[in-house]
């Protein structure tokens, strides 16, 4: 997802999605100069309040099963 995007999903500002990317409460992946941040990190934050790679394996999950 883009910026914008993630900032739609977690019906925050652009602002507050770059705060959470500058705290890394939101691991951020290039893709050839643009930022995308994967939906798995933004259900974590939500959900758990901390980055997928923090979450242990039963949060994780549960956050796979809602994927489906």
């Amino acid at each position: 997802m883009t910026i914008k995007q993630s900032a739609d999903y977690l019906q925050m500002s652009v602002r507050s999605v770059h705060r959470y990317l500058e705290k890394g409460l939101i691991p951020q992946r290039g893709i050839e100069g643009t930022v995308r941040l994967d939906k798995r990190d933004l259900d974590a934050l939500i959900l758990y309040g901390r980055p997928w790679k923090k979450l242990i394996t039963r949060q994780k999950d549960e956050i796979k099963a809602m994927d489906l």
